[in-house]
């Protein structure tokens, strides 16, 4: 099982210590609000992203072979 320090720099390779600061200050905020313990901070990320995922699972495309050449072709003119 990973510790809470593990879990921290791991947290703090993805942002500055300016940023965790302000994921910190929201985090208790919401508790506040919600007068509820605030969450550790890898469960409050770690639901951040699962909510994205899960809002962007219907968006997934198909793409055809021809497609994607026509794209990478389009692409290539733009530069």
């Amino acid at each position: 099982m990973a510790t809470k320090d593990n879990l921290k720099e791991k947290i703090q390779v993805l942002l500055t210590l300016e940023d965790l600061h302000e994921l910190n200050v929201i985090i208790m905020n919401k508790a506040l609000l919600a007068k509820k313990r605030p969450e550790p901070i890898s469960l409050y990320v770690r639901s951040l992203i699962k909510d994205h995922i899960l809002a962007n699972q219907a968006v997934q495309i198909s793409y055809t072979k021809n497609a994607v050449e026509t794209a990478i072709k389009e692409i290539k003119k733009t530069k």
